[in-house]
Formats: structure tokens, sequence, C-alpha cells
């Protein structure tokens, strides 16, 4: 089963690599995506983006086009793509611009040994539409039984969670700024 997502990936690297379809599969370790670009004109399915052993540097943006999907009814309504599904192991990416997800913005599972630093989430095109809030469930970040995550000196600007904590252990989540959301939320059993 594959999510939906949208992902544009240029990898610099010595060694064997090869993208199939929008995802990046079958890096050898210590290689380096170098480069995601302003990623914004059509939304794909692909499979969930894995990454192990590697360094993502900064300066990448994503936009996934919420607008297209929010209706106001959030996941009660018409189907909305999640926009990042992402398993990844000892990996650190940082300064990640996320703009207008469809719905859940940023989802990370199956995880360990991963820093998200300095990233912004701003789903707040979604904000109104005549005095309706067109988006719902653009849920910040949320982690799902992962392990030794830091999420960190990130802002979210979304009407829902800003981060959601499914199951894990060893997550820090150290200056987070949340505007115009519910703040974090623990589930606890899911």
């Amino acid at each position: 089963m594959g999510v939906w997502c949208l992902m544009v990936a240029a990898v610099l690297c010595h060694t064997q690599w090869s993208i199939s379809g929008a995802s990046v599969s079958n890096l050898l370790e210590g290689c380096e995506v170098s480069q995601f670009g302003q990623v914004e004109d059509a939304v794909q399915k692909c499979d969930t983006i894995i990454f192990d052993h590697l360094f993502v540097p900064a300066g990448s943006s994503f936009n996934g086009q919420g607008e297209l999907y929010w209706d106001g009814l959030g996941i009660w309504r018409s189907l909305k793509p999640n926009f990042f599904q992402l398993r990844l192991h000892n990996t650190v990416m940082s300064n990640i611009v996320v703009l207008n997800p469809p719905k859940h913005s940023v989802i990370l599972q199956d995880s360990t040994n991963v820093e998200l630093i300095a990233w912004t989430i701003d789903a707040s095109a979604e904000a109104e539409t005549g005095g309706v809030e067109v988006g719902q469930n653009t849920v910040g970040f949320i982690v799902k039984n992962s392990t030794y995550v830091v999420l960190q000196n990130s802002v979210v600007y979304n009407q829902v969670d800003c981060v959601g904590l499914c199951s894990g252990a060893h997550i820090l989540v150290d200056d987070v700024i949340c505007y115009g959301g519910h703040g974090l939320t623990l589930s606890v059993g899911l």
C-alpha cells in the first residue's frame, strides 16, 4: 500500500543509487541527498520515503497543494492524501519547509535515531475562506512506533494538533512553536 506524497530528489553519491517512481531507494550507507528542490507542481502516488544513514541538507521546500483538497470537513468528506510518510534511520533533516499539506503534514513511522530540526510546517493558507476553516486534519508532526527521535527548533502553523505522539520511546520535542493549533497530543495505544 502506498501513500500520497510529493517528492523530487537529486542524489549525489559515488555509489549506485536508483530512483523508483518518486522514492529514492537502494542508496548505500553514507550517500548524501544533496537537494530536494522546490517541489510544487503535481501530486503523485508513491511508496513511503525510506532513508538510512543519510544527512539531508537544508533549504528544501515542499508544497502539498492542500487548497486543491480542502473542503472544511477534513477526513470526513473527500479523500485527502497524507503528504509525507517517512521511515527514517540514522538520519538528520534540517531547515525543511512544508506548505499546504492536504492532511497530516509529516508522519514519522517505524523510525530510529532521527533528528528533524528547524522545520517550518505552514498550513495557514487553510485558515479561513469566507469565515470557514477550509483545511482540517493538517497535523504538523505525527510520530508512530519510533525511537530516539528529536523534533527541535521548528514552527507549525495550522488549526489542529502541532505534534501527535502515538507510540514510541525516547522522543524529545524541544522548542517547537505552534500557531493556531491545539499543541501537543498524546495518543495512547495506537
